[in-house]
């Protein structure tokens, strides 16, 4: 690899700098902090990510919502079945004994 001539130019002028005039900026330590973060991550992944992510939940939501809506009526005839049955004080004996 190629040594990044111009980092070490600038690492050597830091460090000649007095010490006394070394005072970074209010709230620098903070966006360093939230950049270095942000640079984790791979910015191709994460930007397709978040663009495709909410229209897909939204057509996931949308699927999810005509599926119910289709199978209601058969379920809910199932449904009231069930308890009708359930509600009938006489049910089968086993006479078989």
């Amino acid at each position: 690899m190629k040594p990044n001539n111009s980092w070490q130019k600038l690492v050597a002028v830091a460090r000649a700098q007095p010490e006394s005039d070394i005072h970074a900026p209010l709230g620098f330590s903070t966006r360093v902090v939230a950049r270095a973060d942000l640079g984790a991550k791979s910015p191709l992944f994460g930007s397709a990510f978040a663009r495709f992510s909410w229209p897909a939940l939204g057509v996931a939501s949308l699927a999810a919502i005509i599926a119910v809506a289709t199978n209601l009526k058969p379920v809910m005839n199932s449904l009231s079945e069930d308890v009708a049955a359930l509600a009938d004080p006489v049910t089968d004996a086993d006479t078989s004994a």
